[in-house]
């Protein structure tokens, strides 16, 4: 069986098309790389304090030049002149609130103080408890705070300063890569990487050839599933940790430990109505689990690689339905492409699509919970979907077995 393995690996690696997909892979990801990193540069600059001091001082210079312009509409109206008046002197009290707040956060920043900043924080959200237990209309805002609160007491607690929201380093490069990869090229790729695993063979005497050694047919079709999964698995996160080095080397790797929300829990809000007869959806209080940034990572690789595997599970079955390269590229492609069309086009068909494994592509949000948001369903969690997962490799590989040791090879 490890014979049969080496020899469909190496005849995978043969193919010169292999190699284009690894090197267009490896521009995508790149790519990648790059447009994250310019993004976090620019997003730093126009939302440092010392930005957004200078964006609020131009708009208290205009506020308080519309203080002294009184609109020719209401100068006759004594009583709307001075509600006029007392709503300018409101904004421009809150702007000077807010650049004093943000003088106090670059002044803190400059002198690294930022375990008072945290206490600051913990201590804002703590106050704001009571009066979000009060009103049905924020439970969200309750779930986050008390998510928020456990979050920096975690960075208190191990001495880990609070990263920039805009900082950029290998970590935050490997979470963006695996969430935009999957949202459609990972699929895409996997459909034109693997679409001849089995069809490729069955025009040349290649198949023929192999089926006439000592070896049943179901050992030579397991040695093409293994082989096919476990390089798709290698090819492509092997990529994405060669940039996630790359980039630790030049920009850091960030805390190991740094905390990771993950495991967000949801439910139906029987108390409230939507317009559509629906109940609003919102987190449980306590759900979520705050987890050290190297198990995040870990999680978030090993989810990436069972959709790999359940992508490349599907497309092999799809080869070895049919006799042609081209067909089996062609369907393998298309109905991709054409599930995320149909399945997230229609909200009609929301509740078959939680079972298409192709709109779970973007695993990070299976690991935070916020899968639940693009189907309006607490039960589609990261535990449902694994299952689903497991069934489509399972039902996959079952068919493929079938088709292949019963069929006819006619070359």
């Amino acid at each position: 069986m490890l014979k049969l393995l080496k020899i469909e690996t190496f005849k995978l690696f043969k193919r010169t098309k292999t190699w284009v997909i690894l090197i267009a892979f490896i521009l995508l990801t790149a790519l990648i790389a790059y447009g994250t990193y310019r993004d976090a540069e620019n997003m730093k600059m126009w939302n440092s304090p010392e930005a957004r001091i200078a964006n609020n001082e131009e708009y208290l210079k205009i506020l308080e030049e519309q203080m002294e312009e009184i609109p020719e509409d209401i100068k006759d109206d004594p009583a709307a002149e001075e509600e006029y008046k007392k709503n300018l002197q409101e904004s421009i009290q809150q702007v000077k609130e807010e650049i004093a707040h943000l003088k106090v956060l670059a002044e803190q920043d400059e002198d690294g103080d930022w375990r008072k900043v945290l206490e600051q924080r913990i201590e804002e959200l703590e106050g704001q408890k009571e009066s979000l237990k009060e009103s049905s209309e924020y439970k969200d805002m309750e779930a986050y705070n008390e998510q928020e609160i456990e979050r920096l007491k975690y960075l208190l607690d191990n001495d880990i300063k609070l990263e920039g929201q805009y900082d950029f380093n290998a970590r935050k490069f490997l979470t963006s890569a695996v969430t935009i990869l999957g949202q459609i090229f990972l699929v895409i790729g996997i459909a034109v990487f693997a679409a001849d695993m089995v069809s490729g063979e069955a025009t040349p005497p290649t198949m023929k050839l192999l089926l006439t050694q000592p070896v049943s047919r179901g050992k030579v079709l397991l040695a093409k599933f293994l082989s096919i999964n476990i390089s798709s698995v290698l090819l492509i996160i092997g990529v994405e940790l060669i940039g996630f080095l790359l980039i630790g080397i030049f920009f850091g790797f960030g805390d190991a430990n740094y905390p990771m929300v993950a495991g967000t829990r949801y439910m139906y809000d029987t108390t409230r109505l939507l317009e559509n007869g629906s109940y609003p959806i919102i987190q449980i209080v306590g759900s979520s689990q705050v987890i050290p940034a190297w198990q995040y990572l870990m999680k978030l690789l090993l989810l990436q690689a069972l959709f790999i595997v359940t992508c490349t599970s599907v497309v092999f079955l799809i080869s070895t339905l049919v006799k042609t390269s081209m067909v089996s590229m062609g369907i393998s492609v298309v109905s991709m492409i054409a599930s995320f069309v149909i399945f997230l086009g229609f909200s009609a068909l929301r509740s078959v699509a939680k079972y298409v494994f192709v709109l779970f592509g973007s695993v990070e949000m299976l690991l935070t919970g916020e899968t639940v948001s693009m189907f309006n369903n607490p039960n589609v969690n990261m535990n449902s979907v694994v299952i689903m997962f497991i069934g489509w490799i399972v039902v996959s590989y079952i068919a493929s077995h079938l088709v292949f040791t019963k069929k006819d090879i006619l070359i």
